[in-house]
């Protein structure tokens, strides 16, 4: 079972650490239900449901999920939990969860809205992990692995 939550303070995804290949993440999790090789410079994209792998030159280099309001995250074949119920994923339980664990974050002021009608706001943890929050629930959480060894 994947917690999202643990990604999230970590952005580790369960046991698969960045730079791990595809064919580990297949053998973990069973083949995705959607899968676009990578070609011409292109990185490989993998899905299971809500949950979005990224592969460059067979190394993972980034995991994301999304959530829907009002639903639990759909993993595919991946079994998951966290940020269920809905209350769960709001900046301040986020915030809350983070401060928890001693993980720092702050605005990304560049990817935010300005504008007062669009609440739209992208968070970034110490850890590097990208947070988009829309009304303030949280709507993605997405993990980039710039420097990495195979595992």
């Amino acid at each position: 079972m994947v917690d999202l939550e643990k990604f999230v303070v970590s952005a580790e995804f369960d046991s698969l650490p960045p730079g791990s290949g595809y064919a580990a993440a297949r053998d973990m999790f069973g083949e995705p239900e959607l899968m676009e090789p990578g070609r011409r410079g292109r990185p490989m994209f993998v899905k299971y449901g809500d949950v979005e792998f990224t592969f460059r030159d067979d190394f993972l280099t980034k995991a994301a999920f999304s959530l829907e309001r009002g639903a639990p995250v759909d993993g595919g074949s991946i079994q998951v939990q966290g940020f269920w119920p809905e209350s769960k994923r709001t900046r301040e339980a986020v915030g809350e969860l983070l401060a928890a664990n001693d993980v720092s974050w702050e605005l990304d002021v560049l990817m935010s809205s300005i504008s007062t009608e669009e609440s739209s706001q992208v968070w970034i943890t110490e850890r590097d992990v990208h947070l988009a929050f829309f009304e303030g629930i949280l709507q993605r959480a997405v993990a980039s692995y710039g420097s990495f060894q195979r595992q």
